[in-house]
């Protein structure tokens, strides 16, 4: 069941609402996270760094972690809300969705909480301070676990300032019920189509659906539930996309599950070794820092770095009379389709006076494997007739990372 927080601090109060939510990694997946760490040395004839092996181990229990909690699917944390500022407050009619029969049907259902922004406290200058009390939140979480049959889950809503709970019948019952429970509380019912107990388990068995997941090629990468849409969120990834979120729909009621399935990532290509303007030194897998970029502009430099990035002997040989090179520190996944990242090309922006790289991934972003960051790190020398006119700016990628320290500025020589 999804309860709201009763700890004594808005911080512990994180904590509580997450805790327990996490289930354990299959067997399966640990396996292959270890197997994919086993079978990634470094492309080069350098032995693995103590940093690589560390960031291997780190990366792996913040994978764990994640994956765990991904996978269990959590409740919105209380410090979320809905809608925007003056939004009519929305409800969900209730009632049981009928099977699917005849062809499947891609076309998720029309409900009205599924496309609602989610807000954040506003940032204050202030101390900040609850609109509601600890001790309401208590006495709703009490009072919700007494109606686990009607319950539909419940979140803290910072535009509103409301405690809102969601139920599934007798609305008016359960408003004068709440605020008996916790008078003067700031309290908000609404209706909910399913009960938390339902999606909760709909969520699991979801996970556990080994047998469906392989006869539709399916890959799963997370099964959650909305608390505000009333739903299980799916994503994955099928050789047939639209198929599956059919049969998806079909299985487990359109009304019930929303999956959002991606084409399923072919096997690791290739990586391109030379481009326009371009060619590539070194590849170093699970060794370096991620979301970096750095300019060696000499021998020196480069010999300097080599050694930092723990590899042994010379480095490869480059003609600094025509060549610099950039160390692209680019981030990856654990594991399976996550494993890899590839440089595909540079690109020197004259004009904007401008290079950076353009580091593809096999998966969409916002999957797993942009949540836990390995280290790979390319080491490429470009051609300095290519390199705009000095002051210039070198960056990991065309857009910035927001506080990543993957952008340097190159001075006069």
């Amino acid at each position: 069941m999804t309860r709201l927080p009763g700890s004594q601090s808005t911080e512990d109060t994180v904590r509580t609402f997450m805790r327990g939510r996490a289930k354990a990694i299959p067997p399966e997946l640990e396996g292959s996270i270890r197997r994919a760490i086993r079978r990634n040395p470094s492309r080069t004839n350098g032995p693995r760094s103590w940093m690589s092996l560390a960031a291997a181990v780190a990366g792996m229990a913040v994978a764990a972690v994640l994956i765990a909690i991904v996978v269990r699917g959590t409740a919105l944390p209380p410090d979320r809300g809905v809608g925007p500022p003056g939004a009519p407050s929305p409800s969900l009619e209730s009632g049981t969705p009928e099977p699917s029969s005849g062809e499947l049907q891609c076309a998720p259902p029309d409900n009205p909480l599924i496309d609602r922004e989610e807000t954040v406290p506003p940032e204050r200058d202030e101390p900040f301070e609850p609109f509601y009390q600890e001790r309401d939140v208590k006495r709703l979480n009490a009072y919700a676990a007494r109606h686990a049959d009607e319950f539909g889950g419940s979140w803290i809503d910072w535009e509103t300032e409301t405690i809102t709970l969601t139920f599934t019948q007798a609305l008016e019952r359960h408003r004068a019920g709440a605020q008996g429970a916790a008078p003067g509380a700031p309290i908000r019912i609404l209706r909910a189509r399913h009960t938390e107990r339902e999606m909760r388990d709909l969520q699991d068995q979801i996970a556990g659906d080994a047998r469906f997941h392989e006869r539709l090629g399916f890959r799963l990468y997370s099964a959650g539930y909305d608390v505000k849409a009333n739903i299980v969120q799916v994503e994955g990834a099928a050789c047939r996309p639209e198929t599956a979120e059919a049969a998806f729909g079909e299985r487990y009621g359109e009304q019930r599950v929303r999956p959002t399935i991606y084409p399923l990532p072919g096997p690791e290509p290739e990586q391109p070794q030379a481009g326009d303007g371009w060619r590539l030194v070194a590849e170093l897998a699970e060794i370096g820092e991620p979301y970096t970029a750095r300019f060696l502009d000499g021998q020196r430099e480069y010999d300097a770095r080599w050694s930092e990035l723990d590899q042994e002997g010379r480095p490869p040989p480059v003609d600094f009379e025509h060549e610099a090179v950039i160390d692209f520190g680019a981030a990856r996944g654990l594991g399976g389709e996550c494993g890899w990242a590839h440089l595909t090309r540079v690109v020197f922006d004259k004009e904007e006076r401008l290079v950076y790289g353009d580091v593809s991934h096999p998966v969409p972003p916002g999957i797993i494997c942009a949540a836990v960051a390995v280290p790979q790190t390319f080491l490429v020398a470009v051609d300095r007739s290519r390199l705009p006119e000095r002051p210039f700016t070198v960056r990991l990628s065309q857009q910035r990372c927001g506080p990543c320290t993957e952008e340097v500025v190159v001075q006069s020589r």
